[in-house]
């Protein structure tokens, strides 16, 4: 599988040019790789979720009358993206509209993802542009996995957040959500990880995060991801195997599932639903940083 690769004096990414996924980031100061490496519990590394996030309700939705079919998370990661440039600090690729995706998505759009190291921070930018002549509807979103140091559980990690909040998530049920959010910490400025705390499934938080530091003090580990803007983001490990989790996935959000009991509707009435007027292009980024 065709993979590209830019390197400065710290670090080295790698991006496949499938689903235009980063698949590696090596830090050469502590000799760590942080990204998940697509294991047997999660294949996956840093999936891009396009135009959709989570499922839809019966994987179904309509817009301009007609009713469409997609699966969760979108299509953009299971596409090849095409290369536009790859050398210096920066990496840039592209999906464009086709007969393929109009069988799932009615929209005429070009979506520009790159990938730019600056030091030891990676900055991820995605440029969305309706190439159309009706608005687009979408959602766009990463679900980015991070490896665990070797000899440290999920219990060692925690996450530091830029200030105090009152944490509330909704239940995730299947592909969809549940309208009702719960509360799962009141007034903290850092969240410790157990597996109990991720058996349930994703954390899916609206409470106004902008960064998420992810450290272990054993394995001196400090990643940080930050998103400001992003109206929602998640936190998850694979259930089934959190006893064992070997990494953890914080992933910025423009847009959420469909609601459970809900029903199928109009994608233009979808939760947190993005919007591009015909001709019109919005740049959104987020950042992955290691720290000292």
């Amino acid at each position: 599988m065709k993979m590209y690769q830019i390197e400065n004096e710290v670090c080295r990414i790698s991006v496949k040019k499938h689903g235009s996924e980063l698949c590696g980031m090596y830090d050469k100061i502590s000799c760590r790789e942080y990204i998940w490496q697509a294991g047997e519990v999660w294949p996956k590394h840093s999936p891009l979720l396009f135009p959709a996030i989570g499922g839809f309700y019966d994987g179904t939705y309509t817009a301009n009358g007609r009713t469409y079919q997609i699966g969760a998370h979108g299509f953009a990661r299971d596409m090849d993206f095409t290369p536009v440039s790859a050398g210096g600090n920066e990496i840039i690729m592209q999906l464009k509209s086709s007969e393929e995706t109009y069988k799932l998505y009615p929209y005429s759009f070009c979506l520009r993802v790159s990938h730019r190291l600056e030091g030891r921070k990676l900055v991820i930018t995605w440029t969305v542009e309706n190439t159309g002549d009706e608005t687009m509807y979408y959602s766009i979103g990463a679900h980015p996995g991070f490896q665990l140091a070797p000899q440290t559980e999920l219990s060692d990690y925690k996450l530091v957040f830029d200030r105090k909040f009152d944490l509330h998530s909704r239940k995730v049920q299947g592909r969809l959500v549940t309208r009702e959010t719960y509360p799962v910490a009141k007034q903290v400025s850092e969240l410790k990880l157990t597996p109990d705390l991720l058996r349930q499934d994703a954390f899916i938080f609206e409470d106004g995060i902008s960064s998420m530091l992810l450290e272990c003090d054993k394995a001196d580990y400090h990643l940080k991801v930050s998103f400001p803007g992003f109206p929602a983001a998640a936190v998850w490990s694979m259930p089934s195997a959190i006893d064992k989790a070997e990494y953890i996935c914080i992933e910025p959000w423009y847009g959420i599932n469909d609601f459970v009991g809900q029903g199928v509707q109009d994608i233009r009435k979808k939760y947190l639903i993005q919007s591009l007027k015909a001709g019109e292009t919005k740049e959104i980024s987020y950042t992955i940083e290691i720290c000292d």
